[in-house]
């Protein structure tokens, strides 16, 4: 006999290019709840922001050159990353 265990949920991450794979296809066809973490999306493009209309997901972004950190302060990057830990941990509760 045969048993197959569907998931009751389902989270998608990605960052970067890797969210457009989540932006275009997981989002428009899930079939299971579903919960979406998008690291540094690419926002620029006029489809990925049509996408994201009237969707929720937990969305990571910056203002300057693609990155996480702040090449130039340490303590500083360390200070976001454990924010942005912290907010994605309460998402995914």
């Amino acid at each position: 006999m045969l048993y197959v265990l569907w998931p009751t949920e389902a989270v998608y991450i990605g960052k970067s290019l890797g969210t457009l794979h989540i932006t275009d296809f997981y989002m428009q066809h899930s079939s299971v709840p579903s919960r979406y973490v998008l690291l540094k999306p690419l926002l620029s493009l006029e489809h990925v922001m049509k996408n994201l209309l009237g969707k929720q997901a937990f969305l990571a972004i910056d203002t300057a050159d693609h990155s996480l950190e702040i090449a130039t302060n340490i303590v500083e990057s360390i200070i976001i990353c454990q924010s942005l830990l912290a907010e994605l941990k309460a998402y995914l509760q």
